[in-house]
């Protein structure tokens, strides 16, 4: 829900209305909140004033972006020394796919195919820090990215693009 947008970032979230809408009770919404907060940094628990889905500034985004880069080329880089075979599979497979998004101007297939092109680096580097480390910004990051707007060409140029990515 967080992630694909349907709460605001900053917006404060209600133990209470997450509760009815989910039909749950408020212990596994508390045990959430705190998974949330502590293993995926989407949301920020105050005590005494409540859950508040995370917000970003410009530097939050630069730095989740100089984070990403720095931890995908020690990915590659691990990944084509233990595992190059298994990753030029998936990659082609992801490149393939890639095809039918362009033709289809499918904005949330895009941002999947997207996330899992760059997800066979860190999943072949086969190094357990490098995922903790890729868990810690990816879910921010997907939910910085799924609030903007990807305009038909944008997707069109990434998936074409994607196969100098990783001929680099």
């Amino acid at each position: 829900m967080i992630i694909h947008g349907d709460f605001d970032l900053g917006q404060a979230i209600s133990e209470n209305e997450l509760s009815n809408i989910l039909m749950v009770s408020k212990t596994p919404i508390r045990e959430a909140f705190i998974w949330l907060s502590y293993n995926e940094n989407l949301v920020n628990i105050i005590p005494r004033s409540g859950t508040f889905v995370f917000s970003v500034t410009d530097e939050d985004i630069n730095d989740l972006i100089k984070m990403r880069v720095i931890l995908e080329q020690g990915a590659i880089r691990e990944a084509m020394e233990k595992n190059a075979n298994n990753v030029i599979v998936e990659l082609s497979n992801i490149l393939s796919k890639s095809a039918k998004i362009n033709a289809e101007r499918d904005t949330q297939a895009y941002l999947k195919l997207d996330h899992d092109f760059h997800y066979v680096f860190v999943k072949y580097a086969d190094n357990k820090y490098i995922s903790q480390a890729h868990l810690l910004i990816s879910a921010r990051l997907l939910a910085i990215r799924y609030r903007l707007d990807f305009t038909a060409e944008y997707i069109t140029s990434s998936n074409r693009d994607m196969p100098l990515f990783w001929i680099c």
